[in-house]
């Protein structure tokens, strides 16, 4: 027993090491995101409503592959320690979900119109990678991915939120679909990421795969924005 407990504390000592140089390796990709030149252009107010249609257009198409990847994870982690938190990332995105139809009808755009919009591939990137974790990666890999990205993707919708109502005109019920995301992403405790990295360590899972698909994930990431950022040629 006291040896068991002596390789636990290794492996958590392990996994919030690793964890801490996975961040400081992401440090310049997450400043990238959260000072990315679409939100700067959005808080001077320099974007047309033309361009938020195709953040709403684009991410419509997103949601689907994340809340069908999100159902997935759910299933395949449905009897480990951490199906709690699958359950609060699938029920944020449906209710996400919902409410960016919301928004795109404050824009004059119906769901029917939200079905046949074309979409840019770099926007979609993200979620195809996502349908790939849910498939064959890790817990540890999804975890820790998920773990260092969804705050970056919280702030960011936090910012739009408050742009969109101070500057644009927008309500808060409008503006519900940012204010999930924000609230979600502020709810994920660092305990549950050790945890989950501290599992697929003793599992045999390589430091190099969880790494990787932290990097992954941040690199869609700033291809979403990138994407974005193409529709006003910044």
């Amino acid at each position: 027993m006291v040896t068991l407990s002596i390789n636990n504390q290794l492996t958590t000592h392990t996994a919030k090491v690793l964890l801490e140089k996975i961040r400081t390796n992401q440090q310049k990709v997450a400043q990238k995101i959260l000072n990315h030149p679409y939100l700067n252009s959005l808080e001077q107010g320099q974007t047309p409503h033309s361009v938020l249609r195709s953040f709403i257009g684009n991410q419509y198409h997103l949601m689907h592959s994340i809340v069908g990847a999100n159902a997935q994870m759910q299933q395949r982690f449905a009897n480990t320690e951490l199906r709690h938190y699958f359950d609060m990332m699938l029920n944020s995105e449906i209710e996400a979900s919902d409410a960016l139809v919301l928004l795109a009808q404050t824009l004059g755009m119906s769901e029917e119109f939200l079905e046949t919009y074309e979409t840019d591939p770099d926007a979609l990137g993200y979620g195809f990678y996502m349908s790939s974790l849910a498939t064959h990666a890790s817990l540890a890999e999804i975890v820790a991915g998920l773990g260092v990205n969804f705050p970056l993707w919280g702030a960011n919708c936090q910012k739009m939120s408050k742009v969109l109502r101070q500057h644009y005109g927008f309500s808060a019920s409008q503006t519900r679909f940012f204010d999930i995301f924000a609230e979600a992403s502020s709810s994920t405790d660092e305990e549950t990421i050790i945890k989950a990295i501290s599992l697929g360590l003793e599992a045999g899972v390589s430091q190099e795969k969880i790494a990787r698909s932290v990097r992954l994930i941040q690199a869609y990431e700033l291809r979403f924005w990138d994407a974005m950022a193409w529709t006003i040629d910044l």
